[in-house]
């Protein structure tokens, strides 16, 4: 008799497991929109908390944004091996794992933008390095660009960058970026860059940047806008500005002679400096 009870109550709970299951698919499936050909899925402002596994496989355009994925885990895309355009903007993502994007290997546009990552998704990215064209990671906190961080993106052609707490990019950072056409970095906290930052392409570079300092460090700069044939370019239309030294305030940077871009000079008490006028 308890055998059957049992048996009875196993039988009961797996029924109510079951049809929970099936009352949760429908609901979420209720989620997402596609269009006609279920080519593209909409689950844009849908509160959807992790990947959801239950899409059409052939989608090839996939819009998550406005949801909520702290974390991007490993292999959240298995079986979705055609997508070609990931749209995760506002998901308050902080972090990918390594293998998060594996399956993607037809993935061309990446919108990671208005997230909180504070760091560049190096590794993550390296398994859509073949495929990848455009990269939006405007309106995180990255603050440093490190050296590698895109040497893997070799076809990348768009990367946005803009509106983060980019103070500096290391000489190297942008190293691997071979076709890309367009660099935007807006609204950053960037004074300074490495000397050839931007060597390995050319490319059309939005900067907006508020707070150059126009010193010898920038002559590499100077040199490079006076030979280059492409745009460089700030939102409001106007050319690289310098906020200092005083003696260059708010000129134009390729309007400067490259004696202007000084450095200052510092001695030490009991040193043998050697002055020399030009």
């Amino acid at each position: 008799m308890i055998l059957t009870d049992l048996l009875a109550l196993v039988s009961r709970t797996f029924a109510w497991l079951l049809i929970a299951t099936l009352v949760s698919t429908a609901s979420f499936s209720t989620r997402c929109t596609y269009d006609a050909a279920y080519i593209l899925a909409n689950c844009s402002n849908r509160n959807i908390v992790s990947i959801p596994w239950w899409l059409h496989k052939k989608i090839i355009t996939l819009d998550l944004s406005g949801n909520y994925f702290p974390v991007l885990k490993s292999r959240s895309f298995i079986g979705f091996n055609y997508i070609n355009q990931l749209y995760l903007k506002h998901n308050s993502i902080q972090y990918l794992e390594d293998e998060a994007l594996q399956d993607l290997v037809y993935l061309r546009v990446l919108d990671l933008s208005i997230n909180l990552l504070s760091h560049l998704p190096t590794s993550a990215l390296k398994y859509v390095s073949l495929s990848l064209t455009q990269l939006d990671l405007s309106g995180n906190r990255i603050q440093v660009i490190y050296k590698g961080a895109f040497k893997d993106l070799k076809n990348l052609k768009i990367l946005e960058l803009n509106g983060n707490s980019i103070s500096r990019i290391d000489t190297g950072g942008l190293s691997g970026l071979s076709s890309l056409n367009v660099l935007k970095l807006r609204q950053n906290a960037l004074c300074t860059l490495p000397c050839d930052v931007f060597s390995e392409f050319s490319s059309t570079v939005e900067t907006a940047v508020r707070q150059w300092m126009c010193h010898c460090n920038l002559r590499w700069l100077r040199t490079w806008l006076n030979n280059t044939n492409q745009e460089v370019w700030n939102a409001d239309g106007y050319f690289i500005r310098c906020n200092g030294p005083s003696i260059v305030k708010d000129k134009p940077l390729n309007s400067l002679l490259l004696d202007e871009l000084e450095c200052e000079v510092r001695m030490k008490l009991g040193s043998s400096t050697e002055l020399l006028c030009k």
